[in-house]
This record gives structure tokens, sequence and C-alpha cells, in this order.
């Protein structure tokens, strides 16, 4: 797939994708999360600041700061970082700091057993 069509592709209307891209690494640092793209970013960071989808590249507009867990953390410790952070989804990790998934705050809170007694 071309950087033009990955571009238009991480710029669809939410409706159209999953909330959520994850923006891959240099074949340097193969597996490693480079950033994450959400709709807020897009319509943040792209459409109110009224840049071009098919020109601005993704790393201008995804967060590279990112908060993640692994694959050993438990459901209660993503969702409690999900919500000091203030986000809504989260990269999970493995043992070597490669991508295996992502995990939402919802499905976090739907794992939690803690939450079986709210």
């Amino acid at each position: 797939m071309s950087h033009s069509s990955q571009r238009r592709k991480a710029c669809r209307p939410p409706h159209r994708q999953s909330p959520i891209s994850i923006a891959g690494s240099s074949s340097s640092a193969l597996g490693r999360v480079a950033g994450i793209v959400t709709a807020r970013d897009i319509l943040i960071r792209l459409v109110a600041a009224g840049l071009d989808p098919v020109a601005t590249p993704v790393s201008q507009v995804m967060s590279s700061s990112l908060f993640t867990c692994t694959e050993q953390e438990t459901a209660e410790t993503a969702v409690e970082r999900m919500a000091e952070h203030e986000i809504e989804q989260m990269p999970v990790l493995d043992t070597d700091g490669r991508l295996t998934g992502v995990i939402t705050r919802r499905a976090a809170e739907t794992l939690n057993p803690s939450n079986a007694t709210r």
C-alpha cells in the first residue's frame, strides 16, 4: 500500500474504520510501535488545522508519546492507567516490547472482576 493510500485510509470518517490506527516503525526497530492515530487526532491535528490529508504524513498527526501495558498486566491495572491518563485505548506489548494488540477502556472494564460489584 502506498503512503498516499495509507494516509487516505487513516483519514476516513470514523464510521468507516476502527477508532484507532497504529503507526508502524522503521525496519531498524521491527515490530515496535511508533505512534497511535485516533479519530480525535485526525479531527484536531489534521482537519481542524486545515492540513491536506493526502499530503500530510501520519507521523505529523499521530501521538508518539504513548502509554502502554504488557500482556502480563491485569485489566484492573490497564483501566487505572487509562483513567489516570484520560485515554480510551492502549497498545499491548509483549515482553520484547513488540505490539501484540490494543485494549480499549471499555474492554478492560468488562474484563475487570472488581467491576462486578459496582
